[in-house]
């Protein structure tokens, strides 16, 4: 996916700049850039997790994935004989965070479980499964 910064020009090497929550970092050689507590993302790749997540959620994957709410109704109906209960939509996505968060245990920095997990919220979100403001 390519990195769509919103308008800010690219990185170049020898650039410093600090994220959210003050995490700060600088660009290498190549377009790659690394930050102080360790994360590193490949050339060009300045997007939040969010903006990734969203790219995501309301781009491409419907494309592969087909309609949301129709996919976790498909995956729920075959959860549910395989566990002996039903399994509702809700469930599933909570099911596929807790995958993503059993992962990051093992590796916290990978930052595809972070995204994932957003995108499992905004997925949720997208097929209703979410209360809109106020409302719960």
């Amino acid at each position: 996916m390519a990195a769509s910064r919103r308008g800010a020009r690219p990185l170049t090497a020898g650039d410093n700049f600090t994220l959210e929550h003050g995490v700060r970092g600088s660009a290498g050689s190549g377009g790659a850039w690394r930050t102080d507590i360790g994360a590193s993302l490949p050339p060009g790749q300045v997007d939040t997790i969010l903006e990734e997540a969203q790219d995501i959620v309301y781009g491409d994957r419907e494309q592969t994935h087909g309609d949301p709410g129709r996919n976790l109704r498909a995956i729920a109906a075959m959860w549910s004989p395989v566990f002996g209960v039903t399994v509702t939509e809700q469930q599933v996505v909570m099911a596929m965070i807790l995958l993503k968060v059993a992962r990051a245990i093992n590796m916290p920095a990978h930052r595809d479980h972070w995204r994932d997990i957003a995108g499992y919220v905004a997925l949720a979100e997208r097929a209703g499964h979410i209360a809109t403001e106020g409302k719960s």
